[in-house]
């Protein structure tokens, strides 16, 4: 099984991703260098995957409260487009939430 993690250099990401390696999973780490979760245009075409796991969130509260648009953009858009790509492929997803935003 493939699993893309999306948000892998998160506080979560990070510990998803240590813990996959330990565990000798088949986990590809996917950072914001590699797909930015904020930008509308960004594809999922170039990755292969069975499961995605999303941890890639804006939680800073203060920041989101005083300009929401980019909370907005990766922890609603971006979940729905990844969403969409793994209906696309049969993939799973497994998304990650936090009450600290909304």
């Amino acid at each position: 099984m493939r699993i893309a993690l999306f948000g892998a250099n998160g506080q979560l990401g990070s510990d998803l991703v240590a813990l996959a390696a330990r565990r000798g999973l088949d986990l590809t780490p996917v950072t914001r260098a590699q797909l930015d979760a904020a930008d509308p245009a960004a594809s999922f075409d170039g990755l292969a995957f069975d499961v995605a796991i999303n941890c890639v969130a804006a939680t800073r509260v203060d920041d989101c409260e005083t300009d929401p648009a980019p909370a907005v953009a990766v922890n609603a858009h971006f979940a729905g487009r990844l969403a969409k790509a793994c209906a696309a492929k049969g993939a799973r997803l497994v998304q990650v939430s936090t009450d600290y935003v909304y």
